[in-house]
């Protein structure tokens, strides 16, 4: 075979492998492929936030709180006197302003505290040893002080009790009282009270007084009773005359909370619920019974109301 034709026959066979090798799939040539995106993927958290309103005052919002927990709401009863067989009411409005519906609403009273009020305050300090001279600068009374009533000056540690000598009007700075020696130094402005200790040494208020909440179907007393949430059911309300339900029975932390009955659908919202940017109304009712002792007179309590909802 000549040199020319085996260079042909070579060059033939270049060919020939060339075109074997693009055959069997090798090289970089591209195949089919198939290919999705799924971009942007996000996750959020809805919201819970409680708004408490007593009467028609203003929002007091928990979401304004970095705990959203917020303790400066409204006070529901001011310094309110009460009576046996007397009653007295505050209206609440509770909303969820979050995005998530709530189960319900509990609620909570971590102590309730007595004390004895005081009807005026020392004016200017005394002495141990000393004499009244027949009479104690105060402030001025709050009441009218008959002749006979015992006062007690009372600093938290010591106390005396005076007897009032002559009938004192509400308003007077001094009160005229039996002349004796003063037996413990006095601070100024210590507190003077009427002496009840003859009456009762251990006064309970806080498990006298009767204590329910009942739902209604508008804000601040503008709507009808729909159900006792709190308390002894009385048909659409609540029975305001059971000891059983005392301001010495609600739940003391989140812990051991009572739950409030609520009525289904009230104000839109979904069943028991307090659905999401919906609201509830509530009228508190405390009552003295008509049966309340003299062991309750001039006492004070205190006391704090806690509300929480959680999701459904």
């Amino acid at each position: 075979m000549s040199t020319k034709r085996v260079k042909q026959y070579l060059m033939l066979l270049t060919v020939i492998g060339v075109a074997s090798i693009a055959a069997n799939g090798s090289g970089t040539f591209a195949s089919f492929t198939a290919e999705t995106v799924n971009p942007g993927n996000t996750f959020s958290t809805g919201t819970l936030f409680l708004h408490n309103t007593v009467g028609a005052g203003t929002i007091c919002s928990s979401e304004t709180q970095a705990s959203n927990i917020n303790t400066g709401c409204s006070t529901l009863f001011s310094n309110v006197s009460i009576k046996p067989g007397q009653s007295q009411i505050a209206y609440l409005t509770l909303a969820n302003a979050g995005s998530l519906p709530a189960s319900g609403i509990n609620f909570w009273e971590p102590s309730c505290t007595e004390s004895t009020p005081a009807i005026g305050q020392l004016n200017g300090g005394v002495s141990s040893g000393s004499s009244n001279g027949g009479s104690i600068a105060t402030s001025a009374l709050t009441q009218a002080l008959s002749a006979g009533t015992p006062v007690r000056l009372n600093d938290g540690t010591h106390t005396q009790t005076f007897t009032v000598s002559t009938d004192t009007a509400a308003g007077a700075t001094a009160i005229p009282v039996n002349t004796v020696n003063y037996s413990f130094n006095f601070a100024n402005n210590t507190n003077i009270q009427i002496d009840t200790s003859a009456f009762t040494a251990s006064p309970n208020l806080c498990g006298n007084l009767e204590f329910s909440i009942v739902e209604e179907s508008a804000a601040n007393g503008g709507g009808s009773d729909v159900g006792c949430a709190w308390g002894s059911a009385s048909g659409s309300t609540c029975d305001f005359t059971n000891a059983t339900f005392s301001l010495n029975h609600p739940g003391t932390s989140s812990g051991t909370a009572s739950s409030l009955t609520l009525a289904s659908g009230q104000g839109g919202n979904t069943g028991t619920q307090l659905s999401a940017f919906k609201s509830r109304f509530f009228k508190l009712v405390v009552t003295a019974p008509a049966t309340l002792t003299n062991s309750a007179q001039n006492d004070s309590l205190t006391f704090d109301l806690h509300w929480q909802i959680t999701q459904a």
